[in-house]
């Protein structure tokens, strides 16, 4: 029973960037810990195959980008 045709997780609102495009917010700056993606991953799995991982911050500089992508497969 796939719902959504893509899912995005904001795993980080950190940015190493300042795109002119990109809204700003006064939000904390933190990233997801693994338990919670995890946690996450097993509520969506049934509802998409496709699991983008940003929305504002850059997911690549993820402290721990490499154990989120190992959860991913």
């Amino acid at each position: 029973m796939k719902k959504f045709k893509k899912i995005y997780i904001e795993i980080t609102n950190i940015c190493n960037l300042n795109c002119p495009f990109c809204s700003k917010d006064n939000r904390k700056k933190q990233e997801m810990n693994l338990d919670n993606f995890e946690h996450i991953l097993k509520q969506i799995n049934d509802y998409t195959d496709y699991l983008y991982l940003h929305i504002k911050g850059e997911p690549l500089i993820h402290s721990k980008i490499e154990d989120i992508l190992n959860l991913c497969f």
